[in-house]
């Protein structure tokens, strides 16, 4: 349990949330265009997993 809890408060799943909320955010505002909003919050949550994925493979081979 507090495994996860401290994985939810890790500075990269926060960054992510943000920044998924501020871009969703100003697409729907309609001050950014929506296919760039989408383009943006897909590359941020593709690092996200990706990098995740990584660590995970790193600690296997350690």
């Amino acid at each position: 349990m507090k495994e996860n809890l401290k994985k939810l408060m890790g500075g990269r799943y926060v960054l992510t949330i943000v920044t998924a909320c501020v871009f969703a955010y100003l697409a729907s505002t309609g001050k950014m265009p929506a296919q760039t909003s989408a383009d943006i919050i897909k590359t941020v949550i593709m690092f996200y997993f990706l990098k995740g994925a990584h660590e995970i493979t790193s600690k296997k081979t350690s």
